[in-house]
């Protein structure tokens, strides 16, 4: 409470500048519950603290296998591939499963990545129980990402083959790959998935269409994970760890 007197006494209230920015950051993707989280945080820290704290630290160190999960549409096939290519620049050597056995293509397009960016594919063909790829995958050595079918949260028998997926691989961490332009239902369906399968965190794409990008505060906030990477544009390379310093510059920039 002292340092928030002392913030409205220099004419820097960090109350009244949230209540300032709350229109703005409620059309930038900010739910309720996330705006209620940053109120709290204002009792003993200024604006950019309060954000800070919500946003926490997300960074791979000696995690071996990453397992992605999440919805159709939300770029994991993709997001497998540039994960691989992350990891190759910096001298590691990577596997990526081919565990989405389910959608037409999705195996062709792990290979014409795999010719692109140059890891180990590891493929059975469709129709294949994929937590059978996903233990082939994990037995090589490197770092092993494994791409899985995207599904909805409310179906229980893909949720289970999910579980069945993890049992079997036993990742490092589970990360839920979500599309910054789906908006707060990417929320909803995160928390569906934490609580039928269990995730570490995300992992956000398109974040060139959705630049400030307010979903991932939101996904913090209300699930209390943080952000490994972030995905932009269609390059390979548009890739990288989640840095919430330049992340809470672009949300509040007027």
């Amino acid at each position: 409470m002292l340092l928030k007197k002392l913030f409205s006494l220099l004419g820097r209230d960090p109350l009244r500048e949230l209540e300032e920015r709350e229109m703005d950051l409620l059309d930038a993707g900010v739910s309720f519950w996330a705006l209620e989280k940053l109120r709290e945080g204002l009792a003993d820290k200024d604006l950019q603290g309060a954000l800070k704290d919500i946003l926490m630290d997300g960074r791979v160190s000696d995690e071996r296998i990453f397992l992605l999960v999440g919805t159709n549409g939300s770029g994991k096939t993709t997001t497998a591939a540039k994960m691989a290519a992350y990891f190759m620049e910096r001298g590691e050597r990577v596997v990526v499963a081919a565990a989405d056995t389910f959608r037409a293509g999705s195996i062709e397009q792990l290979e014409e990545l795999s010719k692109e960016v140059g890891f180990k594919l590891v493929k059975k063909g469709y129709g294949v129980d994929p937590a059978a790829v996903a233990y082939e995958a994990v037995r090589e050595e490197g770092k092993v990402i494994i791409d899985t079918a995207g599904r909805q949260e409310v179906r229980i028998d893909l949720m289970e083959q999910l579980k069945k997926i993890k049992r079997v691989a036993k990742p490092d961490l589970t990360l839920y790959v979500t599309d910054a332009t789906q908006g707060l239902s990417s929320v909803e369906q995160a928390r569906g998935f934490d609580r039928e399968v269990g995730i570490d965190g995300f992992v956000v794409t398109k974040l060139d269409v959705d630049e400030r990008g307010g979903v991932i505060l939101s996904l913090c906030a209300e699930l209390q994970k943080p952000v490994y990477f972030v995905s932009w544009g269609q390059g390979i390379r548009e890739f990288g760890p989640f840095d919430k310093e330049s992340y809470i510059k672009r949300l509040l920039e007027d």
